[in-house]
Order: structure tokens, then C-alpha cells, then sequence
């Protein structure tokens, strides 16, 4: 697992930069040639950055991602912030 921050960016743009790690991966010669499976879960904080909590963010990034392992694998799921 690994993981990416984007500062101050929209549910959209956090998105489309899955989908880039994920065509990225997918279109790698060497990666190609073995079994890879790519699960992403994305989360915003939307709040006041005062109120920031890393953690509650974090926790909603990884059950993004185990949804997206649930669901099939190879997916990107987002879960908005509940502020």
C-alpha cells in the first residue's frame, strides 16, 4: 500500500489522478507480464483546515479501498468526508 496526497483538490481531480496511477500501472511492459491488480480508495477532506483530522481522513481512504477490493479489485472507489 502506498499513499498519495493532493492539497486543496476537488473530488474530480483526486479521480483523475487514479485513473492516471491506474493506466500507468496497466500499460507498464513489466507489469504487464505478471498478475497485478491495482485497488484504489480516494477521500477529501472538505472541512475548515483547522478542523483537518488525518486520521478520520486516512480511515476513509482505507475503506474506500477495501471497497474497491471488495467490489472486484482493479477499481477506485471515493468516500466522501461525513463532516
Amino acid at each position: 500500500e502506498f499513499i498519495v496526497i493532493l492539497y486543496d483538490e476537488s473530488e474530480e481531480i483526486v479521480s483523475v489522478t487514479a485513473s492516471r496511477i491506474q493506466e500507468y500501472v496497466w500499460s507498464d511492459a513489466y507489469l504487464s507480464q505478471i498478475p497485478v491488480t491495482l485497488s484504489i480508495g480516494g477521500a477529501a477532506w472538505q472541512g475548515n483546515i483547522t478542523e483537518y483530522d488525518p486520521k478520520s481522513l486516512l480511515g476513509r481512504a482505507d475503506a474506500a479501498l477495501y471497497q474497491s477490493k471488495a467490489r472486484g479489485r482493479d477499481r477506485y472507489t471515493f468516500l466522501p468526508m461525513e463532516i
